[in-house]
């Protein structure tokens, strides 16, 4: 109906996932990342997060583009 409010987007954002192990993670940071810790701080950042073979798949909110490497995660961790 008329006056009804629509989000209209020609060219929605499209994120993709990262993906990094836990041994990265702990690599990096110079101590061992835990797993359990690593998926909730990822969660807790709006994140959606899939176990993989090699570690995770993490595909982070559209509104997060500060989120779009490995080390951007391993940052916040």
């Amino acid at each position: 109906a008329f006056g009804d409010p629509h989000d209209f987007y020609p060219n929605p954002v499209k994120k993709a996932k990262v993906h990094i192990s836990i041994d990265t993670v702990s690599d990096r940071l110079g101590y061992t990342a835990e797993e359990d810790k690593f998926t909730d701080f990822m969660k807790r950042l709006g994140c959606q997060v899939e176990k993989t073979n090699g570690g995770y798949a993490v595909l982070p909110p559209t509104f997060r583009f500060d989120l779009e490497q490995d080390m951007d995660l391993v940052e916040e961790y």
